[in-house]
């Protein structure tokens, strides 16, 4: 959840995910972004579907738990993973108006891809100083970047995630979320290292870099 401070409510976002029988349900139905609404007065709407209509969201289009950027117009930009039933799924930014109650998508960027295992998953955006900034998971033992300089309209082609000393950053299918501080931007992100082996996919401990925008590097110091 987030205060969007143009409609003074708050806009929680998510997706669906089915169960049965205590376990993650192996044949999932189509999954969809949700969301839901605290009005002023402090009473929660109803849970609601953010209708997109495009062709590649067919099976899933989903926001997961992710970051996004409320522009200075009051639209949000939501990235999304989305995909085929048997397919790698890949990335877009969807522009959304909304008015307090509803969340409607205006416009959707171009795609980020990647063919490995299930392909680019869990987007999270950032702003700063103009620029949007996407961090992304992947299957390939990476996490990916990418930016945009025109409100989340075009992003630039990915590249994996490098310390400034050339190192790769080596990761396993998780999640990045970023930080901003005292004007800097930082990335939380956790890494294979022999001190986490027996963690599932190392998420644990959590570490703090700082991204040389520039150069859309970590700086290892």
């Amino acid at each position: 959840p987030e205060y969007h401070r143009q409609t003074g409510t708050v806009l929680a976002m998510g997706h669906d995910v089915f169960y049965h029988a205590g376990h993650f349900f192996r044949e999932q139905p189509p999954r969809h972004t949700v969301y839901l609404v605290r009005a002023a007065d402090g009473t929660w709407g109803p849970l609601e579907w953010l209708q997109w209509n495009d062709p590649r969201g067919a099976f899933i289009y989903t926001c997961n738990c992710a970051q996004r950027v409320t522009l200075a117009d009051g639209d949000v930009l939501v990235p999304l993973s989305v995909g085929a039933k048997s397919a790698a799924r890949s990335v877009v930014v969807v522009r959304c108006a909304f008015d307090g109650r509803k969340l409607s998508v205006r416009s959707t960027s171009n795609e980020l891809t990647n063919t490995k295992g299930r392909g680019l998953l869990e987007p999270s955006l950032v702003q700063l100083d103009g620029r949007q900034y996407l961090t992304i998971r992947a299957e390939d033992e990476r996490g990916y970047v990418s930016t945009s300089d025109d409100d989340g309209r075009t992003w630039s082609p990915q590249i994996a995630w490098t310390f400034d000393d050339g190192e790769p950053l080596v990761t396993s299918t998780t999640q990045q979320r970023w930080l901003g501080l005292d004007g800097e931007l930082y990335l939380v992100y956790v890494r294979k290292d022999p001190t986490n082996l027996n963690v599932m996919r190392w998420r644990a401990p959590l570490y703090i870099a700082l991204v040389d925008r520039r150069t859309l590097k970590l700086v290892r110091s």
